[in-house]
């Protein structure tokens, strides 16, 4: 797993919270509240990263609308909406 480093005593590691966890996936906490430490990782483990799934879904919407509009011209690449959300 993942350890986080103490900020001011080098060599010094802990296991990062669930809260943390969550936060660096860009989950809800809500999702993970009342769950047990170790439960807590499993979930987050197997869970998506959020903000990329939501970028990629959200430029499809509009693409196409676009479609839909008979518009060919798209404001922003995928890539771009990708590096966005990260």
């Amino acid at each position: 797993g993942a350890y986080v480093e103490h900020p001011s005593k080098p060599g010094f590691f802990r296991i990062p919270t669930v809260a943390e966890h969550a936060r660096a996936k860009g989950q809800p906490e809500y999702m993970i509240a009342g769950t047990s430490q170790s439960f807590g990782h499993e979930t987050l483990g197997q869970a998506i990263s959020g903000p990329p799934f939501v970028a990629v879904f959200e430029r499809l919407a509009q693409c196409l609308m676009a479609f839909g509009k008979g518009t060919t011209y798209i404001k922003q690449s995928v890539t771009r909406s990708l590096a966005i959300a990260a």
